[in-house]
């Protein structure tokens, strides 16, 4: 936002992916990452990215599943930050972020 406020809209591990306009035609993203858990992380660059994509073949099935997978946790988030309580809406969040983990340990720094 302009005044630098912010919202969660997704949760990503080492299921997914980020960026995912660059492959559906963008250039940039418009939103950013923050890393909330340590692990590994790869980058690819864009172009190469998009070659694959644009190869039809088993990396673009997988990138749209992805997707779709995405997609349908954010309108899920959408419908928690608005009929759920904030206790709810931790629940939630807590129950995404330990799917990602290889732990089922939670540390707060």
């Amino acid at each position: 936002m302009e005044d630098g406020a912010s919202a969660e809209i997704a949760v990503v591990g080492n299921e997914g992916v980020l960026g995912i306009s660059l492959f559906r035609g963008g250039e940039t993203t418009p939103s950013r990452a923050v890393v909330q858990s340590e692990g590994y992380e790869y980058r690819l660059k864009s172009q190469l990215l998009k070659w694959e994509f644009s190869r039809f073949g088993s990396m673009m099935h997988l990138l749209l599943r992805n997707t779709r997978a995405l997609i349908t946790q954010m309108s899920q988030t959408a419908v928690c930050n608005r009929h759920h309580s904030v206790h709810q809406q931790l629940c939630r969040w807590l129950l995404l972020s330990l799917d990602r983990l290889s732990s089922n340990e939670l540390t707060m720094t």
